[in-house]
């Protein structure tokens, strides 16, 4: 535990000028004056502790209310935000003590699972965070894009009104299976400030917004060795959500109007994108990027509401959990699944013991949110089980895909 005369507490809107010059620190901006108030109201939405001592703010982390649904089925959610600390503080713990704090909390909340986009992959997998997706980067000339003509419909300049981007955004996240669900807040405080710079949309012949883009030129000062063969501006295509195909082409059509006045594109994406099939430059570049960890805190909460795949007759799946850092996860338990749902329920019978399936609290959000499947990583020997029971395991689960355009 921190001895005194450190202590960690919630902070308090009187905190909030501590708080936001420790973030402008360890993130390097500074945020305009202009923005002061909307930074405020965002504070006061995040629960946020600090490790304070008597010379005040040492370290933070925020708790972010967040809707999160894993194939159309809503799971309670909250995501770690905004981790930071003064550089003669770092090293002596204080992180530590607030992420124990923090999955206490949320433990006490009967919270399911808890993302994050970490700072460092392996210091957050000590605490039980693994990876659940990742992001594909594309830079590729404006002149590779496949020349298309607006045919129907127009666009305009400027974003659409929020209701009806989160509309859009939510109807397309269900493409994927699992999804952040944003609402109105999200995309004042976590969209828009974090995605600046210029939008369009698309109105169809019947007078109906069907896609819009986020994006921004800029002046590249340390260009990749794909951009030092095209030269120092590009355009940043940080968001393209679209309804159906059309609404899709004709914002690639937009797109393409700047091949004259850039020389490269950036395009964060996920990786089916059907611009991949697209693409006529040879020489565009694609590199995959780890992105968001998850965590689950209360296994009976995240299995309550979690979709298994269901047979027939009810299924039994036994496991052998370890999480050093949540003790309600730890122990045996059994995993009754059913037409009607399914719940997790501690057991001792030794007899189960059998049948088992040993694996920490990591390796098990990663196969329940598909991004690892059970039998790569038992191959692995992240998992331990007899080869019948990992074939269980795997038929309870099911097939998915998931990009989430999301950073805390």
């Amino acid at each position: 535990m921190l001895t005194n005369p450190l202590l960690i507490r919630e902070m308090h809107p009187d905190d909030f000028d501590q708080g936001l010059a420790l973030l402008q620190s360890s993130f390097h901006f500074t945020a305009p004056s202009e923005d002061r108030a909307l930074l405020r109201e965002f504070f006061q939405r995040e629960q946020r502790f600090g490790v304070f001592a008597e010379q005040g703010l040492q370290s933070q982390l925020g708790i972010l209310p967040l809707d999160y649904a894993y194939n159309d089925h809503a799971i309670p959610a909250a995501a770690i935000s905004r981790v930071s600390s003064w550089p003669e503080y770092r090293g002596q713990g204080n992180i530590r003590h607030l992420i124990t704090h923090a999955l206490q909390r949320l433990s006490q909340q009967n919270k399911g699972l808890v993302l994050l986009s970490p700072f460092d992959i392996g210091f957050y997998r000590r605490y039980g965070w693994e990876l659940i997706s990742d992001y594909h980067a594309l830079h590729f000339s404006p002149r590779a894009i496949p020349h298309r003509q607006l045919t129907t419909g127009r666009m305009v300049k400027g974003a659409p009104e929020p209701a009806i981007a989160l509309a859009l955004f939510n109807a397309s996240a269900q493409d994927f299976g699992a999804a952040i669900v944003r609402d109105e807040a999200w995309w004042r405080y976590l969209v828009i400030p974090r995605k600046s710079g210029q939008a369009a949309h698309w109105v169809d012949a019947q007078g109906h917004v069907a896609g819009y883009v986020l994006y921004d030129v800029q002046d590249v000062t340390t260009p990749s060795a794909y951009q030092q063969l095209r030269g120092q501006r590009q355009l940043v295509i940080h968001e393209l959500v679209y309804q159906h195909e059309q609404a899709r082409r004709q914002l690639w059509a937009f797109i393409a109007g700047f091949a004259s006045g850039v020389d490269a594109i950036h395009f964060t994406t996920f990786a089916d994108d059907p611009l991949y099939f697209e693409l006529s430059d040879r020489l565009f570049s694609a590199t995959r990027h780890p992105h968001l960890m998850a965590r689950i805190v209360c296994l009976e909460t995240f299995v309550a509401h979690y979709p298994f795949v269901v047979s027939q007759q009810p299924l039994r799946v036994v496991l052998q959990v370890t999480d050093a850092d949540v003790d309600g996860n730890q122990g045996l338990w059994a995993l009754d699944i059913q037409s009607t749902g399914a719940r997790a329920t501690r057991i001792s019978d030794d007899a189960d013991n059998r049948h088992c399936i040993a694996l920490d609290i990591a390796s098990l959000t990663t196969v329940l949110l598909g991004y690892q499947r059970p039998t790569r990583l038992a191959a692995m020997g992240k998992i331990a089980a007899a080869e019948h029971d990992i074939a269980l395991l795997e038929s309870v689960i099911p097939q998915s895909r998931s990009y989430y355009p999301e950073f805390f």
